[in-house]
């Protein structure tokens, strides 16, 4: 029988934090990922709120399921400042593929969303990052690369910067509060203990306390399913 994985052991029951499907982490088949989203420009799918549920509808049309996602917050911009705010989000999905097969998977919905090349840190219709892959450490050696001359370390993991990063953390927190950082060893909390007082990247509020079932948002537009 395989062991429970302990990011789901005594998950708490957090008002706005959808849970589904979480038997699914002891069937030998998913591998336990966690990814983050991140939105702050109208997409092709509708405003940021709407954009990152239809992410997570796109993810699950292309065969992945969603364990468990986040409440949805309001954040301030990591990068240039005239932008507008952020709505960021985390979800656990289960999956069998690969992890460079599920980047590009991800990276075929961000352009579905609309997005479209621009400066680090910029403004964007959708991001989706792997933050965690089954605990897996790749290409760490090369997370301060600037990203044009690392073409070749497409995928780093863990995703580098979720320490200081309160927009990743809180999310986290949200749905694996007992995940430790496979490099640092840290769980979410303790870093965002780090981080009492930074500006750039900050909570600003919480979207919705009572955030919808993502499935009920369907109907609201039924764009291109991705293919895998």
């Amino acid at each position: 029988m395989p062991q429970a994985d302990p990011i789901f052991q005594q998950l708490p029951r957090t008002p706005g934090v959808h849970s589904r499907c979480e038997n699914l982490h002891a069937s030998t088949k998913f591998k336990m990922i966690i990814i983050g989203m991140g939105s702050n420009v109208t997409s092709r799918w509708g405003d940021s709120y709407r954009t990152i549920a239809e992410g997570l509808n796109q993810l699950e049309g292309a065969g992945i399921p969603i364990l468990r996602h986040s409440r949805f917050y309001r954040t301030s911009p990591l990068g240039p400042a005239d932008q507008p705010d952020y709505f960021n989000a985390a979800a656990i999905i289960g999956t069998s593929l690969p992890a460079i097969a599920l980047l590009s998977l991800l990276k075929k919905i961000e352009t579905a969303a609309g997005r479209r090349s621009s400066v680090r840190w910029g403004p964007r219709a959708l991001d989706i990052d792997i933050l965690d892959y089954n605990r897996q450490i790749l290409n760490w050696q090369n997370r301060r690369c600037q990203r044009f001359k690392c073409n070749e370390f497409r995928l780093i993991l863990p995703h580098p910067g979720i320490e200081s990063r309160p927009f990743v953390l809180q999310p986290l927190q949200d749905i694996a509060p007992y995940w430790h950082h496979p490099v640092y060893g840290l769980n979410p909390a303790q870093f965002l203990a780090r981080l009492r007082g930074v500006k750039m990247g900050r909570i600003i509020d919480t979207v919705s306390d009572t955030y919808p079932l993502i499935q009920n948002l369907q109907s609201l537009h039924e764009p291109e399913k991705i293919a895998t």
